[in-house]
């Protein structure tokens, strides 16, 4: 999903167990896509048609193969069973509530796998094995994202009324 919609669940997780250090949940909600995407966003943003920003912006949202080794490397450990296990290893020795900055990342990589499909599905036992779930990729299927979106919104209703 989208980096607002990992952002939005983030905070509904905070509210949810009451947690007092929200901007580290929030970091933790968009993780994934900060470690493992950034490189491969940069180099989208690089190589887009630059004559329009709605082709610009149509072109990058569509974007669902690779440029190479490195950017392919980094999206699918960050949206892995190992990398959530590295980071909640890390989150464990040098921070407080390290659970739900855990759960934070391991949602983050949940919401993605029917979210994404093709080359950028979550391999969830990478680099073991190459497994993914084929979904449907929310940039492309307005149903999938809005579906997403009001499931959200409820959990949204249900914790704040």
């Amino acid at each position: 999903m989208d980096v607002l919609f990992h952002l939005v669940s983030g905070l509904m997780l905070a509210k949810i167990f009451q947690n007092e250090n929200v901007l580290a949940v929030l970091i933790f909600s968009v993780l994934p896509d900060l470690l493992g995407a950034a490189y491969f966003n940069l180099l989208c943003i690089k190589n887009a048609p630059k004559k329009s920003l709605v082709k610009f912006i149509g072109e990058w949202k569509r974007r669902s193969h690779f440029y190479g080794t490195w950017d392919k490397f980094a999206y699918r450990i960050t949206h892995s069973i190992v990398g959530w296990v590295f980071i909640t290893s890390l989150a464990y020795l040098f921070l407080k509530n390290f659970e739900i900055l855990s759960l934070a990342y391991l949602i983050h990589i949940l919401i993605d796998l029917p979210t994404h499909e093709g080359e950028i599905s979550p391999r969830l036992f990478y680099p073991f094995h190459d497994w993914s779930i084929h979904g449907l990729y929310w940039a492309t299927n307005i149903r999938i994202l809005f579906l997403f979106w009001a499931c959200l919104m409820l959990l949204m209703v249900y914790h704040l009324f």
